[in-house]
């Protein structure tokens, strides 16, 4: 009885409530979401705010040494500014702001991210992000973060918006080592590489937006070493490696929507660079995306790759042996509800 909400109780009758006397008298009240008591565990699973939210199941046979299960989900594109940010802002940025509130249909962004930490609360689930959390980053939207995050286990893979999330120009190099130390902060590990190893299986997250292109070396070394630990090894980042299915799979999405707004500059596979995937052939891109391309196929404890940013669920065959699975927009209701085995 502890895990029912306040309406799926009014349900039951208040003549049914008084008879069994065994809640307080004021959960008849129809009260202000704010004063009613918190919804928890199963119940989540019955608010209004799940009917939009539809998760993906996968199954990964990765090596685990005991399954375990992950919500993945990616591109989340919060719009969120406190009164400082619009203190600092100009017309420029005002501007922005209220065209990107625009874009993600605001509030179903909030709406849908919300759904997935319910869902996620409900299922006892650790969260992989990958990327685009915030559509670009302020105080307000990291204040948000911390508090809507607070209670989860999560990890994080930065995302371009993050990086470079509006019209104005993206960090300078020497801005960098500031940038990611600031919003290390509030993420829940460090931004070029990071790994926790779960039942045997070493994730990985990395960052390959840019947000880290002052530290190739470091942030290289870094990744060949969790690989070097010889585990069964799962790779996690923002922008989807270039395969030739996903690269078609991009061009025919962008195509079929009449008033998309490439639909014009990206006719054919040879229109795709690094903003729409990540080491296209032929085409310029991050020293650490064009190193990993051809460095990831041989190593030989890889087993799956976990991604975003296209806002659509795909999966193709990254080299041998290895899937690529991009993760649809979670302010789209996607998500990916991954056992890894």
């Amino acid at each position: 009885m502890e895990n029912m909400n306040r309406r799926s109780f009014i349900g039951l009758g208040a003549s049914a409530f008084v008879t069994a006397g065994a809640l307080p008298l004021f959960a008849l009240d129809d009260r202000q979401q704010w004063y009613e008591p918190e919804v928890t565990g199963e119940a989540l699973l019955d608010m209004p705010i799940m009917e939009g939210f539809k998760p993906t199941t996968l199954e990964l046979k990765v090596g685990a040494k005991k399954p375990f299960e992950v919500l993945h989900i990616s591109d989340s594109h919060l719009v969120t500014l406190g009164s400082d940010d619009f203190a600092r802002s100009d017309k420029k940025d005002i501007a922005y702001f209220r065209t990107r509130l625009k874009v993600f249909g605001h509030p179903k962004n909030v709406e849908m991210f919300a759904a997935a930490l319910a869902y996620a609360k409900a299922k006892n689930l650790p969260i992989l992000h990958t990327g685009d959390l915030l559509d670009f980053v302020t105080e307000g939207g990291l204040a948000q973060v911390r508090r809507d995050m607070a209670e989860l286990k999560w990890t994080y893979a930065i995302g371009n918006h993050e990086y470079s999330g509006s019209a104005k120009p993206s960090p300078k190099s020497e801005w960098l080592k500031d940038a990611r130390a600031r919003m290390e902060k509030t993420f829940p590990n460090a931004i070029p590489c990071a790994a926790k190893v779960v039942n045997g299986v070493n994730i990985v997250t990395i960052d390959n937006v840019g947000m880290s292109k002052d530290m190739f070396e470091a942030q290289f070394s870094a990744i060949k070493k969790e690989f070097a630990k010889g585990l069964p090894t799962v790779l996690a980042y923002h922008i989807p490696f270039y395969t030739p299915e996903l690269a078609q799979h991009s061009v025919d999405v962008i195509q079929s929507v009449p008033n998309h707004w490439a639909r014009n500059a990206v006719k054919t596979v040879a229109d795709l660079h690094s903003g729409w995937l990540a080491a296209c052939p032929g085409k310029g891109d991050l020293k650490i995306n064009k190193t990993l391309v051809e460095w990831l196929p041989k190593q030989k404890n890889l087993k799956a790759l976990l991604c975003g940013h296209k806002h659509f669920e795909y999966h193709s065959q990254f080299c041998e042996g290895v899937t690529q699975y991009v993760c649809g927009a979670t302010f789209n209701g996607n998500a990916y509800h991954i056992r890894f085995v």
